[in-house]
């Protein structure tokens, strides 16, 4: 019985930390895109410009 509720326990910390990762990996690349999408913006704008 305890060591059915210890593997229950293992496999729920092993997807928190699973989810943890992909959360962070989708924070990056929106983070990233946001970057990506500014510069070219900027870009387009001086180009604009001159």
């Amino acid at each position: 019985m305890n060591n059915t509720y210890q593997g229950v326990q293992l496999q729920l910390e092993n997807a928190r930390s699973l989810v943890a990762m992909k959360m962070e990996q989708v924070g990056l690349g929106i983070y990233t895109d946001i970057i990506v999408r500014i510069s070219e913006y900027l870009n387009h704008a001086e180009k604009s410009n001159s």
